[in-house]
């Protein structure tokens, strides 16, 4: 079984998984944003929503508003309403947890006029701004890059939400 060389306890999750709402004030639109890179275990690049590993004296709301902005240069704040218990991610072959944190994201706001990424050495991160309910499906299948597959979960639960609402 594989495991975090920075794994604290099976009880805490290690990384978040970051579900930005993207709101502005002059339209009614939701967007949300993905992030495409190289991931060298699969050889090719993934589209994720943005994410990244909780640093130690961290919590995971912390470091979702750390990793979006790092990400994406989007400043967030924290959605109360929608957080996850821990959650497990692929747990035949390893022992990686997350919690997935809604961020909402005032486009309105002056911090979000002109986002700059302020990646980590070694990132390569090619941030994608999509409407929220349309968008998923139809990046999706382009076929550019492999979904992982929350990615792929989030977007069959909003397609089935609007077809039997």
């Amino acid at each position: 079984m594989a495991s975090r060389a920075t794994k604290h306890s099976v009880d805490e999750a290690d990384a978040v998984a970051i579900v930005p709402i993207l709101r502005s004030n002059r339209n009614k639109q939701l967007e949300t944003i993905l992030v495409q890179q190289y991931r060298p275990p699969i050889g090719q690049n993934t589209l994720e929503f943005p994410a990244g590993l909780i640093d130690k004296g961290e919590t995971a709301e912390q470091a979702a508003i750390r990793e979006l902005h790092e990400e994406t240069g989007f400043v967030g704040t924290v959605n109360q309403l929608y957080q996850s218990m821990v959650l497990c991610m692929s747990p035949g072959i390893c022992d990686e947890t997350i919690k997935m944190i809604v961020l909402d994201v005032d486009l309105d706001d002056e911090v979000n006029l002109n986002p700059q990424q302020n990646l980590d050495d070694g990132e390569d991160i090619i941030m994608r701004r999509i409407d929220l309910f349309s968008g998923l499906k139809q990046i999706m299948e382009s076929g550019s890059c492999m979904p992982i597959s929350l990615l792929y979960s989030f977007a069959l639960g909003v397609e089935l939400g609007q077809k039997y609402k």
